[in-house]
């Protein structure tokens, strides 16, 4: 008797569960749907990682293969900025400085001026002229010395981690500077002349005198095709400027942008837009040439500009999946925490640092930049999702968090993905993609149920079928949704 009893209250506990695994036909179909797509022979045999768990309750929805290592690429963007809104804060400002040894006295500052930078990410054309538009308010009219560029906020070490392991002008692997000018990039523009055989004007922003366009462009007809080429080289005189020639044929009439490039020296390119904003606002250098050192010890503050707070720098980091603007923060924290050159090294450390509180085993991942290019990252889906749903809950940082991710259909690098469908609006997440891989991690809502983290990651890609990979990426997303909305 006592033997039946046990067994009638051993099926009468195990009933729920029972009735959970049968009477959930959403997640059944969501499981087959997700094994599906990971046989898609769109992947090429590729591999996908996949975990998805309740925000608020922390319980899995789906693990496909949690544990395996994946380069998760731009994710990597996730861990830099989540570890930044904890060390420095949502409200956090960068700042740049103009000094002088001694105080300005009746419009003349006595010996150098100095410009300092600290690492702002978002310097801007604007910024320098509101600089020199406070120097002219305080009726300054020249320099008896001239411009020195302070650099010493971040080491000097200008390539972040694995970027010298490629050889590229593109935009997407910057160097870093603790001054640069419009997040370290130049967009190279050619506008055509009015008719076939005029010359074409080639423009390069920002304008600074560090660069110099040079055009070698003509104009072909309305029906031509464009056919164009870009050089860059390093020049003697100025020292370090960098001449921008462009060869080949152009349609007439609109500005086209040409190329995207990284600037070797971002310090100089800032500096000499600098000493342009001052010379067209009349304030005159006694000392031509810009030199490199440190500002005076305990010099006077002439100008001075502060970034927009760090929470909204993110937006421009995360939805465009910004390289320069990770890899400066990376350094920024470095030089926040230990009070000394900022340092990729350093800013690693507290990345760690803020891995270990979110419950990740030293040595059991690899974290080689903040930015995620290249060969930088080795994390599962379950690490991801563990850490950020770590910071997705920190009431004081999570909300800034969330903010900046790609919202699907709407903007960023998910502005052309799901839109138009049921999911558009109901995914916030960053993407990454290199050769081979693609990556998917953040927030999955609806309006029916409470939203669930996830990150989506697929390695080993075949040569060309990145796209692919896009794709499949957006249906296990859309399957999330879906799941969500029964």
């Amino acid at each position: 008797m006592n033997r039946h009893l046990s067994l009638l209250v051993f099926l009468l506990l195990l009933s729920p569960c029972l009735a959970l695994a049968k009477g959930d036909p959403g997640l059944r179909e969501l499981k087959a749907t997700l094994a599906e797509l990971a046989k898609d022979p769109r992947l090429g045999g590729a591999r996908l990682g996949l975990v998805a768990r309740e925000l608020e309750s922390g319980k899995d929805v789906v693990r496909m293969r949690p544990a395996q290592a994946f380069n998760v690429a731009s994710v990597v963007k996730l861990l830099t900025s989540s570890a930044a809104l904890e060390l420095l804060g949502p409200e956090y400002q960068f700042k740049t400085v103009a000094y002088a040894a001694r105080e300005a006295l009746q419009g003349k500052v006595r010996g150098d001026l100095c410009l300092k930078g600290f690492g702002d990410p978002a310097l801007d054309e604007g910024a320098l002229w509101q600089m020199v538009q406070q120097l002219h308010e305080r009726g300054i009219n020249s320099v008896e010395g001239g411009l020195v560029i302070d650099e010493s906020f971040f080491d000097g070490e200008r390539d972040p981690p694995l970027y010298n392991t490629r050889d590229s002008e593109m935009y997407y692997r910057p160097t870093t500077g603790a001054l640069a000018l419009d997040r370290n990039i130049i967009h190279v523009m050619v506008r055509g002349g009015a008719n076939k055989g005029d010359p074409a004007r080639v423009l390069v922003q920002p304008r600074s005198p560090h660069f110099l366009p040079v055009s070698e462009v003509t104009t072909t007809s309305p029906g031509g095709r464009n056919r164009l080429r870009v050089k860059t080289s390093t020049l003697t005189e100025p020292a370090g400027a960098l001449e921008v020639r462009v060869t080949g044929k152009v349609r007439p009439g609109k500005l086209r942008q040409v190329a995207r490039l990284r600037v070797a020296d971002p310090g100089l390119a800032a500096a000499r837009a600098f000493v342009d904003a001052l010379s067209r606002r009349g304030i005159t250098l006694g000392t031509p040439g810009i030199q490199r050192g440190k500002c005076p010890d305990k010099p006077e503050v002439l100008a001075w500009w502060r970034s927009a707070p760090l929470s909204r720098l993110l937006h421009i980091m995360n939805k465009k999946s910004d390289n320069f603007m990770a890899e400066q923060l990376l350094k920024t924290m470095g030089a926040q925490a230990s009070g000394g050159p900022g340092s990729s090294a350093g800013g690693l450390k507290v990345v760690a640092r803020y891995l270990r509180k979110a419950g990740l085993k030293p040595g059991s991942y690899m974290l080689k930049n903040g930015s995620g290019l290249y060969e930088a990252s080795s994390l599962s889906p379950e690490q991801v999702v563990q850490v950020l749903r770590f910071a997705l809950r920190d009431f004081k940082t999570g909300p800034d968090l969330a903010a900046s991710l790609a919202i699907a259909g709407v903007d960023g690098t998910l502005r052309r993905r799901l839109r138009g469908t049921a999911s558009e609006r109901w995914v916030r997440a960053k993407t990454g993609t290199l050769t081979g891989v693609v990556s998917l991690a953040g927030l999955a809502g609806s309006s029916a149920r409470r939203p669930l983290v996830f990150a989506a990651i697929i390695n080993d890609l075949p040569e060309g079928k990145v796209g692919n990979g896009r794709k499949v990426l957006g249906l296990v997303a859309a399957a999330l949704v879906a799941y969500l909305e029964r």
